[in-house]
């Protein structure tokens, strides 16, 4: 699948934002876990209603993430390396602390 691929290539790049538009927002969190599992890389994802959750597992989320700001702030205090996938995030990029 070219799509895996790609993505695959860009996160071993090191690209620290990808932005992606897309109207499919499940086939984008099912490829995010399929790569979440073949690069064994944690993969998080991140939506105003639930906070914080890891992205392959059914596990709580983290508390007191729900919040844009929280969130961002929870993410630059963790120690390990992981990737977000920050849901529908475009409307608080106008609040300049995010």
């Amino acid at each position: 699948m070219k799509e895996l691929h790609d993505l695959e290539l860009m996160l071993k790049s090191h690209f620290p934002i990808l932005v992606i538009e897309t109207l499919e927002e499940l086939r984008t969190l099912q490829l995010f876990g399929r790569l979440a599992l073949r690069t064994e890389r944690p993969m998080f994802r991140w939506s105003v209603t639930e906070g914080i959750k890891p992205l392959v597992l059914d596990a709580d989320s983290v508390v007191r993430t729900a919040e844009p700001t929280d969130a961002l702030r929870h993410i630059k205090a963790v120690s390990s390396a992981g990737c977000y996938v920050l849901l529908d995030f475009h409307p608080y990029l106008a609040d300049p602390v995010h």
